[in-house]
Protein backbone atom coordinates (compact mmCIF):
# COMPACT_ATOMS: atom_id res chain seq x y z
CA UNK A 1 0.00 0.00 0.00
CA UNK A 2 3.41 2.50 -0.12
CA UNK A 3 2.13 5.67 -1.64
CA UNK A 4 5.53 7.32 -2.10
CA UNK A 5 9.04 6.34 -3.22
CA UNK A 6 10.14 8.43 -0.47
CA UNK A 7 10.66 5.72 2.13
CA UNK A 8 12.63 3.50 -0.98
CA UNK A 9 14.90 6.53 -1.85
CA UNK A 10 16.02 6.01 2.07
CA UNK A 11 16.45 2.71 1.94
CA UNK A 12 18.25 2.72 -2.04
CA UNK A 13 20.60 5.64 -0.27
CA UNK A 14 21.30 2.83 2.77
CA UNK A 15 22.42 0.53 -0.03
CA UNK A 16 24.57 2.64 -2.14
CA UNK A 17 26.33 3.38 0.82
CA UNK A 18 27.59 -0.42 0.98
CA UNK A 19 28.44 -0.68 -2.68
CA UNK A 20 24.86 -1.39 -4.26
CA UNK A 21 22.53 0.12 -7.19
CA UNK A 22 19.33 0.11 -6.30
CA UNK A 23 16.31 0.03 -8.86
CA UNK A 24 13.16 0.61 -7.79
CA UNK A 25 10.90 -1.13 -10.25
CA UNK A 26 7.24 -0.03 -10.57
CA UNK A 27 5.29 -3.56 -10.33
CA UNK A 28 2.06 -3.56 -13.00
CA UNK A 29 -1.23 -1.48 -11.97
CA UNK A 30 1.53 0.48 -9.23
CA UNK A 31 2.58 3.78 -8.91
CA UNK A 32 3.18 5.10 -12.48
CA UNK A 33 1.47 2.43 -13.72
CA UNK A 34 -1.88 2.57 -12.61
CA UNK A 35 -4.83 3.43 -14.74
CA UNK A 36 -6.69 6.53 -14.43
CA UNK A 37 -9.23 6.39 -12.14
CA UNK A 38 -8.11 3.28 -10.22
CA UNK A 39 -5.92 3.07 -6.51
CA UNK A 40 -2.55 1.85 -6.49
CA UNK A 41 -2.42 -1.84 -6.79
CA UNK A 42 -6.33 -1.99 -7.34
CA UNK A 43 -6.35 -4.18 -10.06
CA UNK A 44 -2.99 -6.45 -9.02
CA UNK A 45 -5.40 -8.77 -7.35
CA UNK A 46 -8.61 -8.88 -8.51
CA UNK A 47 -11.60 -10.94 -9.25
CA UNK A 48 -10.50 -11.37 -12.67
CA UNK A 49 -7.80 -14.45 -12.34
CA UNK A 50 -6.44 -14.50 -15.95
CA UNK A 51 -5.66 -10.64 -15.78
CA UNK A 52 -3.97 -12.03 -12.49
CA UNK A 53 -1.65 -14.00 -13.55
CA UNK A 54 -0.76 -12.06 -16.52
CA UNK A 55 0.49 -9.43 -14.01
CA UNK A 56 2.48 -11.94 -12.43
CA UNK A 57 4.35 -13.23 -15.64
CA UNK A 58 4.59 -9.48 -16.54
CA UNK A 59 6.14 -8.87 -13.52
CA UNK A 60 9.04 -11.98 -13.71
CA UNK A 61 9.29 -11.26 -17.54
CA UNK A 62 10.72 -7.44 -16.65
CA UNK A 63 12.75 -8.55 -14.12
CA UNK A 64 14.94 -10.91 -15.91
CA UNK A 65 14.68 -8.83 -18.52
CA UNK A 66 15.95 -5.41 -16.19
CA UNK A 67 18.54 -8.08 -15.09
CA UNK A 68 19.81 -9.59 -18.55
CA UNK A 69 20.37 -5.29 -19.51
CA UNK A 70 22.48 -4.63 -16.09
CA UNK A 71 24.46 -8.00 -16.70
CA UNK A 72 24.94 -6.44 -20.45
CA UNK A 73 27.02 -3.55 -18.56
CA UNK A 74 28.99 -5.34 -15.82
CA UNK A 75 26.60 -6.20 -13.09
CA UNK A 76 26.80 -9.98 -11.96
CA UNK A 77 25.54 -9.46 -8.56
CA UNK A 78 22.17 -9.04 -7.83
CA UNK A 79 19.68 -9.14 -4.77
CA UNK A 80 15.74 -8.60 -4.58
CA UNK A 81 14.29 -6.76 -1.48
CA UNK A 82 10.43 -7.25 -1.70
CA UNK A 83 7.08 -7.07 0.14
CA UNK A 84 3.78 -8.79 -0.14
CA UNK A 85 2.65 -9.04 -4.13
CA UNK A 86 6.12 -7.80 -4.90
CA UNK A 87 7.65 -10.81 -2.56
CA UNK A 88 5.24 -12.59 -4.74
CA UNK A 89 6.97 -12.25 -7.88
CA UNK A 90 9.88 -12.15 -6.08
CA UNK A 91 9.33 -15.56 -5.52
CA UNK A 92 8.69 -16.76 -8.83
CA UNK A 93 11.65 -14.96 -9.96
CA UNK A 94 13.88 -16.97 -7.95
CA UNK A 95 13.00 -19.96 -9.59
CA UNK A 96 13.94 -18.70 -13.09
CA UNK A 97 17.15 -16.87 -12.33
CA UNK A 98 20.47 -18.11 -10.19
CA UNK A 99 22.53 -14.88 -9.93
CA UNK A 100 21.61 -13.76 -6.40
CA UNK A 101 23.39 -12.88 -3.63
CA UNK A 102 20.11 -12.50 -1.41
CA UNK A 103 16.87 -13.17 -1.91
CA UNK A 104 14.37 -11.15 0.84
CA UNK A 105 11.01 -11.68 0.20
CA UNK A 106 9.04 -10.09 3.18
CA UNK A 107 5.25 -10.82 3.49
CA UNK A 108 5.26 -12.94 0.42
CA UNK A 109 1.76 -13.88 -0.79
CA UNK A 110 2.41 -17.78 -1.45
CA UNK A 111 -0.61 -19.73 -0.76
CA UNK A 112 -3.04 -18.82 -3.19
CA UNK A 113 -6.06 -21.25 -1.47
CA UNK A 114 -5.92 -18.65 1.43
CA UNK A 115 -5.02 -15.33 0.01
CA UNK A 116 -8.17 -15.83 -2.80
CA UNK A 117 -10.79 -17.79 -0.51
CA UNK A 118 -9.69 -17.41 3.07
CA UNK A 119 -7.75 -13.15 3.39
CA UNK A 120 -9.41 -10.78 5.26
CA UNK A 121 -8.46 -8.37 2.10
CA UNK A 122 -9.94 -10.76 -0.65
CA UNK A 123 -13.67 -10.12 0.60
CA UNK A 124 -15.06 -8.25 -2.45
CA UNK A 125 -12.98 -10.98 -4.84
CA UNK A 126 -14.79 -14.11 -3.26
CA UNK A 127 -17.98 -12.30 -3.75
CA UNK A 128 -17.62 -11.29 -6.99
CA UNK A 129 -16.49 -14.74 -7.99
CA UNK A 130 -19.20 -16.51 -6.33
CA UNK A 131 -21.89 -14.21 -8.00
CA UNK A 132 -19.91 -15.93 -11.08
CA UNK A 133 -20.61 -19.50 -9.81
CA UNK A 134 -16.39 -19.91 -9.67
CA UNK A 135 -16.15 -22.23 -6.90
CA UNK A 136 -12.54 -22.96 -4.83
CA UNK A 137 -12.20 -26.11 -6.68
CA UNK A 138 -12.18 -24.82 -10.23
CA UNK A 139 -9.60 -22.10 -9.62
CA UNK A 140 -7.71 -24.65 -7.34
CA UNK A 141 -6.44 -27.17 -10.06
CA UNK A 142 -4.16 -24.13 -11.75
CA UNK A 143 -2.61 -22.71 -8.56
CA UNK A 144 0.80 -24.59 -9.63
CA UNK A 145 1.39 -21.90 -12.32
CA UNK A 146 1.66 -19.29 -10.33
CA UNK A 147 2.08 -20.49 -6.52
CA UNK A 148 5.81 -20.14 -5.46
CA UNK A 149 4.40 -23.14 -2.77
CA UNK A 150 4.55 -25.11 -6.05
CA UNK A 151 7.88 -24.46 -6.93
CA UNK A 152 12.10 -24.65 -6.36
CA UNK A 153 14.56 -21.69 -6.39
CA UNK A 154 16.92 -21.87 -9.09
CA UNK A 155 19.45 -20.51 -6.85
CA UNK A 156 20.94 -21.37 -3.69
CA UNK A 157 17.82 -21.60 -1.64
CA UNK A 158 20.18 -20.37 1.74
CA UNK A 159 20.30 -16.98 -0.21
CA UNK A 160 16.59 -17.26 0.15
CA UNK A 161 15.29 -14.87 3.58
CA UNK A 162 11.83 -15.36 4.49
CA UNK A 163 10.33 -12.81 6.65
CA UNK A 164 7.10 -12.81 8.47
CA UNK A 165 4.84 -10.67 10.12
CA UNK A 166 3.34 -12.77 13.73
CA UNK A 167 0.22 -10.30 12.93
CA UNK A 168 -0.36 -10.96 9.87
CA UNK A 169 -3.49 -12.09 8.45
CA UNK A 170 -2.88 -12.01 4.83
CA UNK A 171 0.23 -13.97 4.39
CA UNK A 172 0.18 -15.88 7.89
CA UNK A 173 3.31 -17.21 9.50
CA UNK A 174 2.27 -20.74 9.05
CA UNK A 175 2.38 -19.82 4.94
CA UNK A 176 5.21 -18.56 5.17
CA UNK A 177 6.77 -21.13 7.17
CA UNK A 178 5.72 -24.15 4.37
CA UNK A 179 7.61 -22.64 1.85
CA UNK A 180 10.41 -21.92 4.27
CA UNK A 181 10.48 -25.43 5.03
CA UNK A 182 9.96 -26.44 1.36
CA UNK A 183 12.83 -24.44 0.31
CA UNK A 184 15.17 -25.89 1.93
CA UNK A 185 18.07 -24.01 3.46
CA UNK A 186 16.60 -20.55 3.35
CA UNK A 187 16.10 -18.72 6.64
CA UNK A 188 12.63 -17.25 8.15
CA UNK A 189 13.05 -14.20 10.21
CA UNK A 190 9.82 -13.43 12.84
CA UNK A 191 9.22 -9.22 12.87
CA UNK A 192 6.37 -8.29 15.39
CA UNK A 193 4.07 -7.10 13.04
CA UNK A 194 1.29 -6.92 10.71
CA UNK A 195 1.19 -7.28 7.12
CA UNK A 196 2.44 -4.09 6.61
CA UNK A 197 4.49 -1.93 8.82
CA UNK A 198 8.08 -0.19 8.98
CA UNK A 199 10.02 -2.72 11.39
CA UNK A 200 9.79 -5.33 8.89
CA UNK A 201 11.93 -3.62 6.83
CA UNK A 202 14.56 -2.25 8.99
CA UNK A 203 14.67 -5.44 10.71
CA UNK A 204 15.27 -7.68 7.40
CA UNK A 205 17.81 -5.16 6.18
CA UNK A 206 19.79 -5.59 9.61
CA UNK A 207 19.59 -9.53 8.81
CA UNK A 208 20.79 -9.30 5.98
CA UNK A 209 23.85 -7.19 7.03
CA UNK A 210 24.32 -9.77 10.02
CA UNK A 211 24.84 -12.31 7.18
CA UNK A 212 27.41 -11.04 5.30
CA UNK A 213 25.05 -10.90 2.70
CA UNK A 214 25.32 -6.84 1.70
CA UNK A 215 29.26 -6.87 2.16
CA UNK A 216 32.16 -7.88 0.29
CA UNK A 217 31.63 -6.60 -3.06
CA UNK A 218 34.47 -6.57 -5.07
CA UNK A 219 36.07 -2.57 -5.11
CA UNK A 220 36.28 -3.29 -9.11
CA UNK A 221 31.95 -4.60 -9.21
CA UNK A 222 31.32 -1.47 -7.25
CA UNK A 223 28.58 1.12 -9.18
CA UNK A 224 29.08 -0.27 -12.66
CA UNK A 225 28.29 2.49 -15.05
CA UNK A 226 24.33 2.46 -15.64
CA UNK A 227 22.81 4.00 -18.86
CA UNK A 228 20.19 6.16 -19.24
CA UNK A 229 18.28 3.86 -21.14
CA UNK A 230 18.31 1.46 -18.07
CA UNK A 231 18.05 3.68 -15.40
CA UNK A 232 14.75 4.66 -16.84
CA UNK A 233 13.10 1.38 -16.96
Amino acid sequence: MSTSPKGYRRCAKRFNEMGWNVCFVHLPYHYSRVPRGYWNGELAITSDLIRNAEALRQGVSELRQLMEALREHGCCDFGVLATSYGAWIGALLATTERDFRFVALMAPIVNLDHAIWVSPAARLIRRELHGANIEPSLVTRHFYLSSPLHCQPLCDPARVLFVSGEFDSIAPTSQIKAIHQKWRGSELLRVRQGHFGYRMMRETIDRLIQRGDLHGINESRRFPRIPSSVQGL
